[in-house]
């Protein structure tokens, strides 16, 4: 699982190397809007391969979801 994290980490930097020198060359609104959601996925992209890299998992419990949790066990 991690080669496919870094491999799609270096993907995007790939891509953003390319695609950086074009966004700066915008002329309407419109387009100002295309690149800065590109560059809103971008970081997701981004965020979300180095979470899995560094192996933060997203499952965090609550309180209660840990008693809860509990009580099924004893069942």
């Amino acid at each position: 699982m991690r080669r496919y994290a870094l491999f799609h980490l270096m993907f995007a930097l790939y891509l953003m190397y390319f695609a950086l020198p074009e966004a700066r060359q915008y002329d309407s609104f419109l387009e100002g809007v295309f690149w800065a959601s590109w560059f809103i996925f971008f970081f997701f992209i981004i965020g979300a391969n180095l979470a899995r890299l560094l192996r933060i998992s997203s499952a965090t419990q609550l309180p209660a979801d840990q008693g809860k949790k509990s009580v099924q066990r004893q069942n």
